[in-house]
C-alpha cells in the first residue's frame, strides 16, 4: 500500500472505525464501547482482517502488524493512529 498517511483525530478516527464496525458487525453505533475489546464486537477473523485493510485504505496508512494485539479497543487504537499519522 502505498500514499502518504492522511492526519486525523483520534475522534475522526473512533468515529469512522465505530460507524464502519457497526454496520460490519449488524450493531447500532452506540453498542460498541470505545473500551470494549474489538475482538468481542461479534466479528470473525476474515471479518477484522477487512476491517483492518478498510482503515489501512482509509488513513494511507499501512500497519506493521495486527493493530489489535497492541490496541485491542477502539480508544486504544484511534489514539494511536492519531499519534503516528499526525504532522504527516
Amino acid at each position: 500500500m502505498g500514499g502518504v498517511a492522511v492526519s486525523r483525530s483520534a475522534e475522526e478516527i473512533q468515529d469512522w472505525m465505530t460507524a464502519r464496525l457497526s454496520r460490519l458487525a449488524g450493531l447500532r453505533p452506540e453498542d460498541l464501547g470505545p473500551h470494549e475489546p474489538l475482538r468481542h464486537c461479534g466479528l470473525d477473523s476474515v471479518a477484522l482482517v477487512a476491517f483492518v485493510a478498510d482503515l489501512e485504505a482509509w488513513l494511507g496508512y499501512r500497519f506493521r502488524s495486527n493493530p489489535l494485539d497492541d490496541h485491542p479497543t477502539l480508544a486504544a487504537l484511534a489514539t494511536f493512529l492519531a499519534e503516528e499519522t499526525a504532522d504527516r
